[in-house]
């Protein structure tokens, strides 16, 4: 390599955030998010977990990790989760939303009922404005933050029987446009739209008892996997590295945007 080249080389950002960032993963008890976690802090990254009480009380939290007890759908509880934040670890570089349930098996919208729309809205699309709003005041004060958010696949190729999900998924990425234009320069905002993942979401969530194996045996995943060009479902270690990379340097001039992990199942 010339020394021309490697000095271009050398001048490429990182692809991962910068080390010892301040990062909050809410839904860090997620399967998702468990990957996500220990990717942050395999990167050198300080990470505070945003999940419920009960799953944080039932699962290990990372050695090096915090955690803050959460309910996602209460704004006085949001806001003072992050008051907690503000005063033990200052402000905010990053903000990784990874919440999110449908209910399952899947079925049709004339047989949901009004209370399990309202239930998957507030979850999937309230939640993610209610964090987003009490975060971006930290998040403005840090140079090259952002917010990174989990929508869907199935916004883009829609299928039979999960209306409440994909209309609050295509919500949330009509709030990840409008947020990234009103905090542009100072804040980011994109999301990755993963295929179906063999994760506790396939049982309602792991919020909703997905972690039973047996909510989830309606799901025949040989069948789905042989629809995608790459042969295999996506995994959260393929939705991490994305995620990641959204809040590095390298992606300084990325805002607004959806990016599709799906092993090329769809190319919107």
């Amino acid at each position: 390599m010339t020394t021309a080249g490697a000095a271009a080389t050398e001048a490429l950002p990182d692809l991962l955030p910068r080390a010892g960032s301040r990062v909050a993963v809410a839904g860090g008890c997620g399967e998702l998010g468990k990957s996500l976690v220990r990717a942050s802090l395999a990167a050198n990254l300080q990470v505070v977990i945003f999940d419920r009480p009960a799953l944080l009380q039932a699962g290990s939290i990372p050695n090096g990790a915090k955690a803050i007890g959460v309910e996602a759908t209460d704004g006085a509880s949001i806001t003072e989760a992050f008051a907690g934040l503000a005063q033990t670890h200052g402000d905010l570089d990053h903000l990784f939303f990874v919440i999110g349930f449908s209910p399952t098996p899947p079925r049709p919208l004339r047989d949901s009922d009004i209370d399990q729309w309202d239930s998957v809205m507030s979850v999937n699309l309230r939640s993610a404005f209610l964090f987003a709003r009490v975060a971006l005041p930290l998040l403005r004060k840090r140079p090259q933050s952002s917010v990174t958010f989990v929508s869907s696949a199935l916004t883009y190729g829609v299928q039979s029987g999960y209306g409440p999900y994909i209309a609050a998924k295509s919500g949330l990425n009509g709030l990840v446009r409008a947020l990234a234009i009103e905090n542009a320069p100072h804040v980011r905002v994109n999301a990755v739209a993963p295929s179906v993942m063999l994760t506790p979401f396939l049982g309602g969530g792991t919020g909703q008892g997905g972690e039973h194996r047996e909510r989830s045996d309606w799901f025949d995943a040989t069948a789905a996997a042989s629809v995608v060009p790459m042969q295999r479902l996506c995994t959260p270690g393929d939705v991490v590295g994305p995620m990641l990379f959204l809040a590095s340097d390298a992606a300084r001039f990325i805002t607004g945007q959806i990016l599709h992990v799906n092993g090329g199942r769809l190319t919107p």
